[in-house]
């Protein structure tokens, strides 16, 4: 069975640590331990970006300030282990990019790992995880679907 197109060493990476608490970061970050969801669990969701956070976080927008996009993603992430947030789109897969990212729920925005493979993520997950906290310790894209950003993706069909 295809897994929505994830990459092999990211399944394998999820059948090994099914149900286990992984410590993905000693360092102070927001977190630090998560459980990552089992094959079973994966299941296509969709994470929201909305133009006004953009305006009101990094002081840009589209021409349309009331844009909002539903993008399609795979969670990987079950639960932060610590119950200090929730875990809906802190490390995703995103199929319509063939790229993983993270989403800010509350701020509505979204960065994507561009070219960056799993074995990358899985050297410095406590990087990829914290993202939306802390984007310079990441290589990664805030995603701005208003803009073309060299993703070859029409971004129109996401527009709600």
């Amino acid at each position: 069975m295809a897994f929505f197109d994830i990459p092999e060493d990211c399944l394998d990476f999820l059948k090994k640590n099914k149900d286990k608490i992984v410590t993905i970061s000693a360092a102070a970050n927001e977190i630090e331990k998560v459980i990552f969801c089992s094959i079973e669990e994966l299941e296509e969701d969709y994470q929201i970006i909305d133009s006004n956070e953009y305006y009101l976080n990094y002081n840009e927008f589209p021409k349309d300030p009331e844009l909002q996009y539903h993008l399609p993603a795979i969670n990987l992430v079950k639960t932060d282990a610590e119950d200090n947030y929730d875990s809906d789109g802190l490390l995703v897969w995103i199929p319509f990019l063939k790229y993983f990212g993270t989403f800010d729920i509350d701020h509505c925005i979204g960065y994507i790992f561009k070219d960056i493979t799993w074995k990358e993520i899985e050297r410095k997950l406590g990087a990829f995880v914290n993202t939306q906290w802390d984007p310079g310790k990441s290589k990664n894209l805030l995603l701005k679907p208003w803009k073309d950003q060299g993703l070859n993706i029409d971004f129109d069909q996401y527009k709600k």
